[in-house]
């Protein structure tokens, strides 16, 4: 395949073992920074390789000796496309890039055209017939008939989506791609909401280019019920954390009434003597009314006999007399 346009034509196998042989790197703002930094060292002093990255590498870094950049999603802003394409032909050196876009598309190059920048069209179609394998000669006419009537990239798009589909953790990524893919082209500005439509957006060839094989409906509703059931797992969870949260506050309140009630009927250390003098005058206090009590007692039974022995005195002045 002569890719990219103007190389050298090179045979399958070549570009095959090229391509397998080849170090990819990934950039991006969720990676920490001691893991970006060195993948940038890595892929700087790298002979060759590909770096996937977000627009977290399209300002302030000088990868040297860039021969392609491949924009895969259209920037929302001129001065961003402006700054990714920069990251090649630096130093006064050559560099292409490649920006991708469907037909219902082609109005965001009159939106560049304005900023100064002139761009040519590539037939896609082309590039993807030149992998077709319809050089191998078989020696049967039959079959090179029928190769030659297979839809350009139709091999390697059965091949990418066999991949998938066998992969379980590549297939999961594959959807998550999707999905990401569909919410991020709902998020372009007004101005140029007339070109990046989500309504303009085929979602079955978005599936294709992601090697899915499923309907996007049944990609999105599998989704969904993982979120879901995801969602009320989490709930159940949090309901579970709530109660007991609310379990050990009760028990907590519990406990210290619990001890405001020992304290209260065990006696203070501190004011031990006070308790002590406070018994002690409730006990003189309560003897000086018994002893009050028992003299009014006493008094009482000296008045009567007081009397008595007057009479007796009575008596005996009578005998007296």
């Amino acid at each position: 395949a002569s890719w990219p346009p103007g190389a050298e034509a090179v045979s399958d196998d070549d570009t095959r073992s090229a391509f397998l042989d080849t170090t990819m790197y990934k950039l991006h703002g969720n990676i920490p920074q001691k893991d970006r930094t060195r993948t940038f060292f890595r892929f700087c002093n790298a002979s060759e390789g590909i770096l996937f990255c977000t627009d977290v590498a399209a300002r302030g870094l000088d990868l040297p000796a860039v021969s392609y950049i491949i924009q895969y999603d259209p920037p929302d802003d001129t001065n961003t496309y402006i700054h990714r394409i920069g990251r090649t032909a630096r130093m006064g050196q050559r560099g292409q890039a490649v920006l991708f876009l469907q037909k219902s598309e082609l109005d965001y190059l009159d939106h560049l055209k304005e900023s100064g920048m002139s761009l040519s069209e590539i037939s896609v179609v082309k590039i993807l017939a030149e992998l077709n394998d319809d050089d191998e000669d078989d020696g049967d006419d039959a079959l090179d008939g029928a190769a030659s009537q297979v839809p350009p990239g139709l091999l390697l798009q059965q091949q990418f989506e066999s991949l998938v589909s066998t992969d379980v953790e590549l297939h999961e990524l594959a959807r998550l791609s999707f999905l990401s893919s569909v919410r991020a082209y709902g998020s372009y500005p007004k101005k140029l909401k007339s070109i990046f439509h989500p309504r303009k957006l085929h979602l079955g060839y978005v599936a294709k280019s992601y090697a899915l094989k499923e309907q996007p409906k049944r990609i999105a509703r599998d989704r969904d019920r993982a979120d879901s059931s995801k969602s009320k797992k989490q709930s159940k969870q949090d309901q579970n954390n709530r109660h007991k949260s609310a379990n050990q506050q009760h028990q907590r309140q519990h406990q210290q009434q619990q001890q405001q009630q020992q304290s209260k009927q065990r006696k203070n250390p501190i004011n031990r003597k006070k308790q002590k003098r406070q018994y002690g005058d409730d006990l003189r206090a309560s003897m000086r009314k018994r002893k009050k009590a028992f003299n009014q007692n006493t008094t009482a039974g000296g008045r009567g006999g007081g009397g008595g022995f007057k009479k007796g005195g009575g008596a005996t002045a009578g005998r007296r007399n």
